[in-house]
């Protein structure tokens, strides 16, 4: 229900959904209770992180909320130092932003939806990345017979997608061209219309 009403309301405030948390001891001391948008406010507090961990957690935002492997994820950023990489990942664990298993990671819908929302204006710049990578990866797919490559990188290109699907670049059409694609060779007819009718539009 609480991820509901946040999509709702469009990310980070509950708004009108808001309710004071009352407790016991704030009533018997008579004190004024918190919001339940006040205790967003200071859980989710990202000013605690600098701007390098605030753009992988962006980045990684953008991507569906379920596990990611490390080994899909560095197909993804591309990074120039895998070992750095990995310990970025492990930092933003460590600081209670994402879960990881050593050996997936992953964030929770009710983050993710948070992260989006504040750091909307980053987006674009922070998500770049993942947009050429998968591009790339998407193009890949269609050659191999494997259907299971495609399977895996559907929900990867649709989400990255649904960002950058305003931004109507050549870099954007590409993307959208080629995830039309594997969404037919995956026998989505409608959704590879879909997408394929906003590529000739970028």
């Amino acid at each position: 229900d609480f991820l509901k009403k946040l999509d709702e309301t469009g990310g980070l405030k509950l708004e009108s959904f808001s309710t004071r948390v009352t407790t016991d001891y704030c009533f018997n001391i008579r004190k004024k209770t918190a919001t339940t948008d006040e205790i967003i406010d200071i859980l989710y507090d990202v000013t605690t992180l600098n701007e390098k961990e605030k753009c992988l957690l962006t980045a990684l935002a953008i991507l569906p909320a379920e596990n990611q492997p490390l080994k899909l994820l560095i197909e993804l950023f591309k990074p120039e130092d895998k070992l750095m990489f990995s310990k970025e990942l492990n930092n933003l664990a460590h600081k209670g932003w994402i879960f990881t298993d050593t050996h997936s990671y992953r964030i929770s819908p009710i983050v993710q939806k948070i992260i989006l929302h504040k750091n909307r204006e980053r987006l674009e710049n922070c998500g770049q990345v993942l947009a050429i990578n998968t591009t790339v990866l998407l193009e890949i797919a269609q050659t191999k017979d494997n259907p299971v490559d495609k399977f895996m990188l559907a929900p990867y290109g649709k989400a990255i997608e649904q960002v950058f699907a305003q931004a109507n670049t050549p870099e954007i059409g590409k993307l959208q061209n080629n995830l039309a694609l594997v969404l037919k060779d995956l026998g989505d007819y409608g959704g590879a219309k879909e997408i394929k009718e906003k590529a000739v539009h970028s």
